[in-house]
Formats: structure tokens, C-alpha cells, sequence
């Protein structure tokens, strides 16, 4: 009846299977699935049926895989599903729409009618046998046959080749297959052409298949399958996964779930096992936890408060204690920075010797090397020239060559400090200045140059080391005019200046971190 309840459903499948068990010593398991009207039936229902010793030497080959709860399906729907899924708006056409798997070991039919699956079938046909053909006929290995068939197309075939013949034998099993279907319709269904073929699973790839079942059924032959997410192509071979991937997740048209009840049950009751022992668990861990968290929180909060309050009271009187010593290390830190700064300078200079040392090749060698300052500053005589303005700027006492600021805060420096430079601005050293020669090559001039470069930066004790800019030598040509006036005096030495600029990685003295501003509540 059209008002029939699932349960009622489920008692008539049962009877009919029971029926079918009685005239087999065999068990069978089945299920079903209600189908939309369509074809001539007002309430169609699509029952699968299968023998338990089939299924429980599948499951036991998936137990021995390490799949202990497998959900069990039928090929021939899971090619259906995908079919259905990737081209519904096909399913509908007119004539009875074929859906054919061919896989490796074995192929499937599926008869489409308005969407509804009427037939299903198995067929002897496989894949295998077209890599078989191509083994006994080319001298091939199998991996090689296989790759052979996608090279091959049919229509170059002759009539005689094992190829053409294996594709009648397909088309002999599917007309027997149809034939079979047609001769249990009775709803006119069986009357109508062939609207429309479609192939899937490996044996599809075969080119010139598609042609060939056209001629024989006289329709359209399409093969289907997911998309391949990167290039976009069709994976026919793929398509039985699709569709069964999609019946676990719940999206099929048609469900058909071959499970024995028996195992659906255990594997139900070992899944909400757990969640009810951990839901005992957690609800008894809860309330003990709730009760002795109440207890203790209140005890805890008032010996908390009456402390907190005690500890308040001392805190406000050492305040002002602390912010006069905070002040006070500051000053002294920042009176010890020219007194650190000076003191790490003979190990900058080790340093950077020893660096250069390690860096240099056996003909490599320095002329120089100071810290930036004391290469930009100029000479005693350039300072005179230049007249008391100079004197003015440029300070010469511990750190020559900067500038003086003849004002602290708001008030005007006394005369007897003309000179004066505030601790926490003494410039520090940044970088040092090397200059050297090293052999010339004619064709790549800078490349034991760079490689010099290369050497200094994984050592280590310079975050930075370039060359200098041409801008930056003018002015310095005293550094290299005694070697130039060697060089001259022998003509047969070719060898290439340069200078560098090594920046220290870690400075003498690191920047004050920010006092974070706190807003009192």
C-alpha cells in the first residue's frame, strides 16, 4: 500500500528473503530502499539480497587487512550511484539508460529507467582479459601490456584481432543481460530502445571501445567518472569509488547497506559503549569536582583577602622606595655605557682580526683597520683649515668625530664643559672599516672578493659586511697611497683594493626595552 511504514516494509523484504532462503540450505542477507515513483510503478522498493558465506569470506579478507567493520555494498549500485550523482539530469531520458563497469575482474550492469535502478547484474566479461590478449599477442609482461591498451585504439584493429573479438564477446553478455531484464519487465519499459550507454572502470579506457558499442546498440555511448581535482580529466576507473564513497557518507540516491545485521549491532553497541562509561565518568568526575572546588574556592578566598590585604598595606609603603631605585639604576647604567663601550673595543679589534685571518686566502692581505668612526673623521689639518666653526662641532676628547649637543634638558651647558656628550647618546661602535689587496683575476675581478665576503658573514661576529661605496673612499686616499707607490715601482704585481665594512652583529650595549605604561584601577 501506498501508506506503508518502514517497519512494514522491512517485514515484508524479510518475508520474501526467508522465502528465498527456504529453497537454499544457505542464509542470505538483505536490505532495501525505497525508489521514487517512476516507470509505471507507483511504489517501486529496491531489494538487495546475498548469500552470508559470501559475505563472511569478504569481511573475513577485510579482517585480515586490518578492516575489522567493513560497510558492505553492491558494485553494480556503487557505479549506479556515481551515474546518477555525476549525470542525474541523464537518468531521466528517454529509454532505458545502461551503466556498465568494467573492471579488471569482473564487470556489472545496471539498467536505468527514469532513475529508478530496475536490474542489476553481473556480467563474465573483465579488463583482464583485454591485458591477457595483449600479453599472449605483443610477448608482454602485464605492467607492460597494460601500458600497451592505452596506446591501442580499435579502429585500427582487424576484424580477426583478439582485441575485436574480445569486444563481441562483451557486447554477446550484454544483449543476454538486457534479454534477461526484458523478459521479467512488465511494465513496456522492456519495449523501448536504448536511450543512452554508459561506461565506467578500467576496461573503458580502451579507445575505440565507445565507437564500437555504438554501432552495436545503436545509441549514444558516454564514458563517466569523478573529475581529477588537478588536470580536470575523467577517471572512469575511479567511478565505483565515488559512488561508494558516497553511500558511506550518507549523500547516494540508492542505499543498499549488505552489512549482517548482527555485526551492524555490535559495531553500534562498541560505539556507544565508550560514550556511556565516559559519560558515567564524566558526569560523577563533575560533581565530586563541582563540591570540592565550591569548598576549597571559599576557603581559599577569604585567607586569600585577609592576606591580600596585609600585603596591599606594605606594598604602598615600599612604592616610593622602589621608584627612587629604579631611578637611580638607570642613571648608573646609563653612566656605565661609555665605560663598557670602551672597554670592548680592543676585543672588537681582536676579533676582527682573527676573523680576517680566517677569512683571507694565502695571498690575501690588510692595510687597515679601524672603527667607522675613526675612518670618517678627518685629519688635524683638515679640522685647522676648516677654522673654529669645526671646533665647535666635532668633539675631540673619548668619541671623536661626533657632534656635541650643548644642551641637556632645558638647561644651557657651563662654560668650563664646551665639550660635554650625555652618557646614554655615547656612540658606541657600530662597524669597522677594512681595507687589503688580493691577487687580480682578469676575467672575474670580484670574485675572490665576494668569496672574502661570503666567509666573513658565516662567521659569525658581523650581522652585515659589504663594500664600501666609492662615495665612501673619497677622501681616504692616504690609506692606499703608500701601496700604490709600491706597486708602481713593480710593474709585474697585479693586485685588486678593496675595503669593507664588517657591522657588528651584537652591540656593545643593548637598547632599553619600553616600560609598559600600567593604568591604575
Amino acid at each position: 500500500p501506498l501508506d506503508a511504514s518502514r517497519s512494514s516494509l522491512e517485514e515484508m523484504v524479510a518475508f520474501e528473503t526467508q522465502q528465498l532462503a527456504g529453497l537454499s540450505e544457505e542464509g542470505f542477507v538483505h536490505d532495501f530502499h525505497v525508489l521514487p515513483a517512476g516507470s509505471a510503478r507507483k511504489n517501486p522498493v529496491l531489494i538487495g539480497i546475498c548469500r552470508e558465506s559470501v559475505i563472511e569470506e569478504r569481511m573475513a579478507a577485510l579482517r585480515g587487512v586490518g578492516i575489522s567493520l567493513p560497510r558492505l555494498a553492491m558494485d553494480g549500485l556503487a557505479s549506479a550511484n556515481a551515474f546518477l550523482l555525476l549525470h542525474g539530469e541523464q537518468a531521466s531520458a528517454t529509454g532505458p539508460q545502461l551503466v556498465i563497469d568494467i573492471g579488471r575482474e569482473k564487470s556489472t550492469l545496471v539498467v536505468l529507467v527514469d532513475g529508478q535502478p530496475l536490474f542489476v547484474g553481473s556480467l563474465l566479461f573483465s579488463a583482464d582479459k583485454f591485458v591477457r590478449a595483449a600479453m599472449d599477442r605483443e610477448g608482454l609482461n602485464e605492467t607492460a601490456a597494460a601500458a600497451h591498451l592505452l596506446t591501442l585504439d580499435l579502429k585500427d584493429e582487424s576484424p580477426r584481432s583478439p582485441y575485436i573479438l574480445l569486444c563481441r564477446q562483451l557486447v554477446s553478455e550484454v544483449e543476454n543481460a538486457l534479454e534477461h531484464w526484458r523478459s521479467q519487465e512488465r511494465n513496456g519499459a522492456e519495449q523501448a530502445a536504448l536511450g543512452g550507454l554508459w561506461l565506467c572502470g578500467g576496461g573503458s579506457r580502451l579507445r575505440g571501445l565507445q565507437d564500437y558499442l555504438a554501432d552495436c546498440f545503436e545509441c549514444s555511448v558516454e564514458v563517466f567518472g569523478p573529475r581529477d581535482p588537478d588536470s580536470g580529466d575523467c577517471m572512469p576507473d575511479m567511478a565505483a569509488a565515488y559512488g561508494l564513497a558516497a553511500q558511506a557518507l550518507g549523500i547516494a540516491p540508492v542505499q543498499i547497506n549488505l552489512t549482517p545485521m548482527a555485526v551492524r549491532q555490535d559495531a553500534r553497541r562498541r560505539k556507544r559503549f565508550g560514550f556511556l562509561i565516559a559519560a558515567c565518568v564524566l558526569a560523577s568526575a563533575c560533581a565530586v569536582t563541582l563540591v570540592t572546588r565550591s569548598y576549597v574556592t571559599a576557603e581559599r578566598a577569604a585567607r586569600r583577602a585577609s592576606s591580600e590585604v596585609a600585603e596591599l598595606a606594605e606594598c604602598e609603603k615600599l612604592i616610593p622606595r622602589l621608584e627612587r631605585a629604579k631611578k637611580t639604576v638607570k642613571r648608573c647604567e646609563s653612566q656605565l655605557i661609555p665605560l663598557v663601550q670602551s672597554g670592548n673595543r680592543s676585543r672588537r679589534f681582536v676579533e676582527a682580526i682573527d676573523a680576517l685571518g680566517q677569512a683571507c686566502s694565502e695571498k690575501d692581505w690588510f692595510i687597515y683597520l679601524a672603527d667607522e668612526a675613526s675612518y670618517q673623521r678627518r685629519t688635524d689639518e683638515e679640522d685647522t683649515a676648516r677654522g673654529s666653526a669645526s671646533d665647535d662641532t666635532k668633539g675631540k676628547g673619548l668619541f671623536p668625530g661626533h657632534a656635541v649637543r650643548p644642551v641637556v634638558g632645558d638647561t644651557v651647558l657651563a662654560p668650563e664643559f664646551p665639550r660635554a656628550l650625555l652618557a646614554a647618546e655615547a656612540p658606541g661602535m657600530v662597524s669597522l672599516i677594512a681595507a687589503g689587496y688580493t691577487p687580480l683575476q682578469r676575467y672575474q675581478p670580484w670574485e675572490p672578493i665576494r668569496t672574502l665576503i661570503d666567509k666573513l658573514r658565516a662567521l659569525g661576529p658581523y650581522g652585515k659586511v659589504d663594500l664600501l661605496l666609492e662615495s665612501e673612499r673619497v677622501g681616504r686616499e692616504d690609506i692606499f697611497a703608500p701601496w700604490v707607490r709600491f706597486f708602481r715601482s713593480k710593474p709585474g704585481l697585479l693586485y685588486k683594493p678593496f675595503s669593507l665594512r664588517l657591522r657588528v652583529a651584537i652591540p656593545d650595549v643593548a637598547e632599553p626595552a619600553k616600560e609598559k605604561t600600567r593604568t591604575a584601577k
